[in-house]
């Protein structure tokens, strides 16, 4: 569960967000913990507001306190 804890504590934090471009320039982010591991990467986006739309949604909802174990 700490994994989940720091996607939940780090998805509330914009400079956590690191915005990339792939070689065939589609834009993606990574999710940072603050220690700087990448613990979440995104799918690739058609367009960089498409992409700011994407971590606007993991901010909106990361941070939510319920999490369902299977």
């Amino acid at each position: 569960m700490n994994g989940i804890k720091s996607c939940q504590t780090n998805s509330q934090k914009d400079d956590a967000f690191e915005r990339k471009v792939a070689k065939d320039d589609s834009p993606y982010f990574v999710l940072k913990a603050g220690s700087g591991q990448t613990i979440g990467k995104s799918e690739m986006y058609s367009s960089k507001s498409a992409m700011e739309n994407g971590i606007a949604s993991v901010k909106a909802n990361g941070g939510s306190g319920t999490v369902d174990a299977a």
